[in-house]
Parts: structure tokens; C-alpha cells; sequence
């Protein structure tokens, strides 16, 4: 087993997710930008490498038994960490949301505001890597446990691989398509838009996607509903209506009873939704 290889992407899984989980904290500087690029590709190189499966081609129960504790411990481990400590999608956008808001109120130029708006989503499509790459390892290794009949350890209370089929959710499915369609080309970096920001692609989208509850689903769509976001020929003439449409197109649960006056929502969750 090449151990090199496994230690290789281990530290590159953890100085990703460093990188990922000090973004935002600190302003956009010229090391910063020039190691982003490196990382990504450091990590897709590594994660290539990675051939679990071909090292156990010829190896009976014993033998494969002995390694897979191995890398229970040296790959599984790191990677669970690296999924429980990856900052959450949910904290990027606010980070993210707050250093444009600051650009903005400190007069920037809007090329500096698209900029740093762009860099955002990259280093968000980043963060999704890692957590796949994460997933990738775990999944793979709690595939050959079941091949050898090992899945009787004790790792799990240790955070070693888990069962990983008894912990996956269904996802949600998103029509982004149609549900693009609602939106003015002004929200989508298009039109009168002063900014050449596309909110729907590099904002609304993102905010979607994080699994949250019915309620929080609900205040959204309230958000949208009484935003300038929607096209006016689009927008339905009752938020019933259009809050079952907003459902239907993101996947998430329906609930009749959730009206207007049900949906109060304080400043902090508004203001993670400022681009509305």
C-alpha cells in the first residue's frame, strides 16, 4: 500500500479546507489569489492518484482486513474530520455577502465589487470539491468493508468510516432551468443591472442548495416574492401561488398553513439574504 500517496492527500485535504475556512475572514491580497489556483489543482492531482480498490485485487479476507484498518485510520479519519470541520456553505454566503456589502458601502468601483463576487463562487465551487473528494474516499472505503465482510468495527465511536448507506438523504433535485425563468435579467448580470453580478447563478442558487428546514424554505420564497428579483409577467398574484411553484422547482417540502403573517423572520436572517 502506498502510504506517500495516502499521506499526500490527506495534507492536501487539510490545507484546502484551511484555505476555504479562512476565506473571507481577511482581504483579497496577491499570496492569497496566487495559491487558490495551486490548491485546486494540488488536490485534484492527489485525489487522482488515490487507487484504493486496485491495491486489493489479490488479497484475501486477512490480509484486506489489516489494510482497511489502515486506512480506516490514516485516510477515513482525516477525511470524516475534514467534512465535520469544512465551513458550511450557509457561513461562506454571509461571509461573502458582508465583504460586498462593505465594498459597496465604501464606494468601489463595481469592477472591484464583480471581482471579489467572482472569486466568492470559485472558492465555493472549492469548497464543494473538498467535501466530494471527502465523501469520495469514505464512500470507497466503506465499499470494500462490505466487499470483505469487515464492517464489524469499532471506528465508527472513533470516527473511522461510517455505514455510510444508512446516513444518506435523498437529495433535492433543483429545476434551475425553469426556475430561471422567473428571475429579470437585471438579477442575472444582465440588462440595467449596474453591477454585471448574476445573483441567480452565483448567489440564489448556492442559498438554495443548502439543506435547511420547510419554514426557512418558506421565508425565502417570501423574500423572492417581495424582492424586485421576480420578472413582473411571472410573478403570480398571491404568494400561495407562487410559493407553490417555488417548491415544486426546488425540491423542497410544501406546507399550506405557512402564509405571510406565519413567516416572520428577524434582521440576521434578512441580512443573508441582502441581494434580494
Amino acid at each position: 500500500m502506498k502510504f506517500n500517496i495516502i499521506k499526500n492527500i490527506v495534507e492536501s485535504l487539510l490545507d484546502s479546507m484551511g484555505f476555504v475556512n479562512s476565506f473571507g475572514e481577511y482581504p483579497l491580497d496577491k499570496e492569497t489569489l496566487e495559491k487558490f489556483p495551486t490548491l485546486q489543482s494540488r488536490l485534484e492531482t492527489e485525489f487522482n492518484a488515490l487507487d484504493i480498490e486496485t491495491e486489493f485485487v489479490n488479497s484475501d479476507s486477512a490480509e484486506a482486513g489489516f489494510y482497511l484498518k489502515k486506512l480506516d485510520e490514516y485516510l477515513c479519519k482525516p477525511a470524516n474530520m475534514v467534512k465535520e470541520c469544512l465551513v458550511k456553505q450557509e457561513e461562506l454566503v454571509l461571509r461573502r455577502n458582508m465583504l460586498i456589502e462593505r465594498l459597496k458601502s465604501e464606494n468601489e468601483e463595481p469592477v472591484i465589487v464583480r471581482y471579489n463576487a467572482k472569486i466568492f463562487q470559485k472558492v465555493m465551487t472549492f469548497r464543494y470539491d473538498i467535501e466530494r473528494y471527502a465523501d469520495s474516499i469514505i464512500m470507497g472505503i466503506e465499499k470494500l468493508h462490505q466487499l470483505f465482510n469487515t464492517s464489524d468495527r469499532t471506528l465508527q465511536e472513533e470516527g473511522g468510516c461510517d455505514n455510510i448507506n444508512n446516513s444518506t438523504q435523498p437529495k433535492r433535485t433543483i429545476n434551475e432551468a425553469r426556475l430561471k425563468e422567473y428571475f429579470t435579467l437585471a438579477f442575472k448580470g444582465g440588462g440595467n443591472s449596474q453591477t454585471r453580478i448574476d445573483y441567480f447563478t452565483g448567489y440564489l442558487l448556492p442559498d438554495l442548495k443548502i439543506e435547511r428546514n420547510a419554514k426557512d424554505f418558506a421565508r425565502i420564497a417570501l423574500l423572492i416574492y417581495n424582492s424586485n428579483a421576480l420578472l413582473p409577467a411571472k410573478r403570480p398574484n398571491t404568494f400561495g401561488s407562487w410559493y407553490r411553484t417555488f417548491c415544486e422547482l426546488v425540491g423542497c417540502e410544501y406546507k399550506q398553513e405557512y402564509r405571510p403573517n406565519k413567516l416572520a423572520m428577524n434582521e440576521s436572517f434578512k441580512r443573508k439574504y441582502n441581494y434580494l
